[in-house]
C-alpha cells in the first residue's frame, strides 16, 4: 500500500480563492486560498509534514534560512486567523481551486460557477492539504491545497452584500419593464 501524500483537514476558508489578484509576495496574479485549521486538526497536518521533513535532502549551507510555513498562527488583531494556526496557498491565475460538494453520498467536483456560490470566504471546508518541501534559495516546508469540500455554512467574509438577500423582496422584473426602462 503507498503511503498518502496528502491530509484531510477541517478548515475556515478566510479568502476569496475564486478571485484573482496580485501577490505582492511573490509578485505574480493568482488565487489565494487562506484556510483557517479547526483546533484539534493540526495534528494531522504536524505528522504528515514530519514525514515530509524527513524524507528531504536539505543542504546545510541554507539550514539558518528554513523556515516551516506550515506551523504559521495568526498574530494581526484584524485578520480572522488571529490565534489560529492557518495555511495560505497560492496558484496562478491560469488555474482554479478545484471544489466539491457532496450529493447522494458521493463527492461531486463544482463547476466554476457553481463554486463561486457554494465556497465563499467564511464557509467551512474539508480541505485537501499536501505538505511539501522546497530545499533551494529559501529552504521551507509548506504546503499546496489540492481540493476545497463544503462542509458547513459560516458568516460571510466579505465587504460585498449578499444579492439573494438584498434583492428577496423584489419580484421578477418584466421585460417590457426593462425595455422602457433602458429607453428612458
Amino acid at each position: 500500500m503507498t503511503e498518502k501524500n496528502y491530509v484531510t483537514i477541517k478548515c475556515r476558508l478566510v479568502s476569496n480563492p475564486h478571485k484573482a489578484k496580485m501577490n505582492d509576495d511573490r509578485k505574480k496574479v493568482g488565487r489565494t486560498c487562506t484556510l483557517a485549521i479547526e483546533p484539534g486538526e493540526e495534528t494531522k497536518l504536524d505528522a504528515l509534514t514530519a514525514n515530509v521533513y524527513a524524507a528531504t535532502t536539505w543542504d546545510p549551507k541554507l539550514k539558518h534560512k528554513f523556515a516551516d510555513h506550515t506551523k504559521r498562527t495568526g498574530d494581526r488583531d484584524d485578520m480572522p486567523t488571529m490565534g489560529m494556526r492557518f495555511i495560505n496557498a497560492f496558484i496562478t491565475d491560469d488555474k482554479q481551486f478545484t471544489c466539491y460538494t457532496k450529493r447522494d453520498g458521493k463527492t461531486v467536483t463544482l463547476s466554476a460557477e457553481e463554486a463561486q456560490n457554494v465556497i465563499y470566504a467564511g464557509c467551512y471546508v474539508a480541505a485537501i492539504v499536501r505538505p511539501y518541501a522546497v530545499t533551494k534559495n529559501n529552504p521551507c516546508m509548506t504546503a499546496a491545497v489540492d481540493g476545497l469540500l463544503f462542509w458547513k455554512h459560516g458568516e460571510r467574509m466579505s465587504g460585498a452584500a449578499d444579492p439573494n438577500e438584498a434583492f428577496e423582496d423584489f419580484e421578477d422584473a418584466e421585460e417590457d419593464e426593462l425595455a422602457d426602462a433602458l429607453l428612458d
